[in-house]
């Protein structure tokens, strides 16, 4: 478990995939928290990243470039990196910067349960 002000993250290894859990803010003030610990788990090479979003309750442009830059690297080693249970603020953000599309997000109306998110094009 890693803590900085306002944000929690927590790791779960199951199999090849790793669930990261982000509870409280995630902003530029701790943003390089959150890519530490992707870095650290990134390195140990998973196939799959699941970023649970559950009990993260705000994020900025800052915080979420952390997310897409650890996509990508895990693109590059042919991985994949989703995003679960996006709250209504960050998911407007998503939307709003066009990061719905880039991971591959589908609308949290759209089910009634279980994660908002599709296999990314």
């Amino acid at each position: 478990m890693t803590a900085s002000p306002y944000l929690v993250i927590t790791t779960e290894q199951s199999g090849r995939q790793l669930v990261v859990r982000l509870q409280g803010e995630l902003d530029v003030s701790n943003m390089d928290s959150l890519r530490l610990a992707l870095d650290g788990v990134l390195g140990h090479g998973p196939q799959t990243v699941v970023v649970d979003l559950a009990a993260l309750g705000f994020a900025d442009c800052g915080g979420l470039w952390v997310l897409v830059a650890a996509r990508r690297r895990l693109a590059s080693q042919g991985g994949q990196l989703m995003l679960v249970n996006a709250q209504p603020v960050v998911w407007r953000l998503l939307v709003l910067t066009g990061l719905d599309r880039f991971f591959g997000l589908s609308d949290p109306g759209d089910h009634n349960d279980g994660p908002h998110t599709k296999a990314p094009a």
